[in-house]
């Protein structure tokens, strides 16, 4: 069976936004889905979130598939920055994806320590990211910088803003479709 972990964003959580639709639909088509609350507060430490990415991941192999959001994005390429070089997993999902410094003091140290971005990028076998050119926290130049960064697919989804809680977004297509063209 194919499993799925979702990775929210800042101050978001697995019953937010557009998640309980995914996953519903995701699991409608047969995948186990893992959706849980990352640490928050004092625990917002990118150690802590791939400690909690590990326990939710179980098994590294080819069936298994991430759909990140923002933050949940460059948490998952710190993640598979951390597998043992011959491990290598289905693919990722990155919506509103970035690296770069944005103006958030409390995700500084998810973005400013070093990144082997070629190493995380080896463990991925497919990746699609879905930006927006009105995301009003992502600006379009740094999610490109991602989708480069990571040779990720892109695919524009424009009208969604930063695709989270605020945006009011509660389904996301292009996610689903996303997530169905990765694990084929």
């Amino acid at each position: 069976m194919k499993k799925i972990v979702f990775v929210h964003g800042l101050n978001s959580g697995p019953n937010d936004g557009w998640f309980p639709w995914l996953k519903e639909n995701l699991q409608d088509r047969g995948f186990e889905v893992v959706s849980s609350q990352f640490p928050k507060g004092k625990d917002l430490k990118s150690s802590k979130w791939i400690e909690h990415l590990k326990s939710d991941s179980g098994t590294l192999d080819e069936d298994l598939f991430f759909v990140g959001h923002s933050l949940g994005c460059v948490s998952i390429v710190r993640f598979l920055e951390t597998l043992p070089e011959d491990i290598k997993v289905g693919g990722a999902v990155f919506v509103a994806p970035f690296f770069k410094k944005l103006k958030y003091p409390e995700i500084i140290e998810f973005t400013e320590s070093s990144l082997d971005v070629e190493k995380a990028r080896k463990h991925l076998l497919k990746s699609i990211s879905i930006i927006s050119e009105d995301d009003h926290v992502v600006p379009v130049d740094v999610a490109i910088d991602f989708v480069n960064r990571m040779n990720s697919e892109v695919v524009v989804d424009n009208g969604k803003g930063h695709f989270g809680q605020k945006s009011g977004i509660k389904k996301l297509q292009s996610a689903l479709e996303a997530v169905l063209k990765i694990t084929k």
